[in-house]
């Protein structure tokens, strides 16, 4: 796109504004919460109007087994097998920071400190997903902080890759086990 130069004494127009000030950053699409729920599916959020989405996802634990993992949907059906993923987190309250890794089966990508998910309390999950509505690999990428029940904070990164290069329209949040609240917003990456 063309950069457009504007003089002492020229009028902006609506046009202008949706031409040359609009055509970049994210775009609200969606946005939902449940409470005290195992699963959380969000439908019809994927499609060709985009290419790549940012989510930011925040949890409050119901039970002791609580991190948040993310799995894929095509027109209502779940994914829910071609999943690699790895989640890396430290303590960020302890005097010597603790870094510790997990690999994730093969039925979500995880978000969170997993290897002590017997403590998680509360998290935020900010990700990024590339091109899920693409009939091919679908790859996530993200970072997040949360609390633990004894009051110590961690922070994580996570990547992962949906290796069936299938077209997705949706997905689900859930958590390792039991229940959780999630709270979700979704944008998209607009394109210029």
């Amino acid at each position: 796109m063309a950069i457009k130069t504007f003089t002492a004494g020229e009028t902006l127009t609506a046009a202008d504004t949706n031409t040359y000030l609009n055509n970049g950053g994210l775009v609200y699409l969606a946005q939902g919460f449940a409470i005290n729920t195992a699963a959380l599916d969000v439908n019809g959020v994927f499609n060709a109007n985009y290419d790549n989405y940012r989510v930011v996802l925040q949890t409050a634990s119901r039970s002791t087994l609580q991190y948040a993992r993310l799995q894929f949907r095509s027109v209502g059906a779940l994914a829910n097998t071609n999943y690699a993923s790895r989640s890396n987190w430290w303590n960020l309250t302890q005097a010597n920071a603790v870094f510790q890794d997990y690999d994730q089966s093969v039925v979500a990508i995880v978000g969170g400190p997993s290897g002590d998910q017997s403590l998680n309390r509360w998290s935020i999950w900010t990700f990024d997903i590339s091109n899920p509505f693409a009939a091919q690999q679908t790859g996530v990428t993200g970072t997040g902080t949360g609390v633990r029940r004894d009051d110590n904070w961690y922070s994580w990164v996570s990547g992962g890759v949906q290796t069936s290069n299938t077209s997705f329209t949706g997905m689900r949040f859930i958590p390792n086990g039991g229940t959780f609240d999630v709270y979700y917003k979704i944008y998209g990456y607009r394109q210029s």
